[in-house]
């Protein structure tokens, strides 16, 4: 998805005719231009708080090894967890990382991450869980904009939306449904 679509959604969410005539035509009106950077702030703000409950921004981006170091200043932003480093087929490299590099003994091609957001209106972010949307995002982003503006009732109400949203994830993957309902059943705990 791109940081774009999100704008677009919590503008239409939000009644901002100017902002959603200046994403889809580039068209600039009224204060479309501010309205535009505060709602990108926003996307970030509510992208990055989504990494606090383990909900990451990821990005994969090739590297090659200098005496097995990759220093984070080397990649496009710095990562908050490593998700893994691989070789040009896929193949999964053991890695040690530290502050400020990541240390491994292999010849590296790919590191995957998540980082901190901070994207601008073009950019495109790929979520750790590929559940997350561009409306459930936007929700959010509804909510703080409208929290800006002191509108307290209308940003509880997208809040709890978002919320909802949120907490319909929190269903594990294994349990969610397909197509035929799957008895689930939790081992009981044995303490002899």
């Amino acid at each position: 998805m791109y940081l774009n679509q999100i704008v677009l959604i919590a503008a239409t969410i939000l009644n901002l005719n100017n902002v959603v005539k200046y994403i889809e035509n580039k068209t600039v009106s009224g204060k479309a231009l501010e309205e535009v950077d505060k709602l990108t702030r926003l996307t970030n703000l509510v992208i990055s708080e989504l990494a606090v409950m383990e909900i990451y921004i990821i990005r994969s981006q090739a590297r090659s090894v200098s005496n097995g170091t990759i220093v984070y200043t080397a990649l496009r932003a710095k990562p908050i967890k490593i998700f893994g480093v691989y070789d040009d087929e896929g193949n999964e490299y053991e890695f040690t990382a530290y502050p400020e590099y990541i240390k491994t003994d292999n010849r590296v091609t790919n590191i995957t991450y998540a980082y901190a957001c901070n994207e601008g209106l073009d950019e495109k972010i790929t979520f750790s869980d590929y559940r997350i949307t561009p409306d459930l995002i936007a929700l959010g982003v509804a909510a703080e904009y409208l929290l800006t503006l002191n509108d307290f009732e209308g940003a509880i109400k997208w809040h709890e939306k978002f919320t909802e949203g949120l907490c319909a994830l929190k269903t594990p993957k294994a349990v969610e449904q397909t197509s035929e309902p799957k008895n689930v059943t939790i081992k009981e705990r044995s303490f002899i």
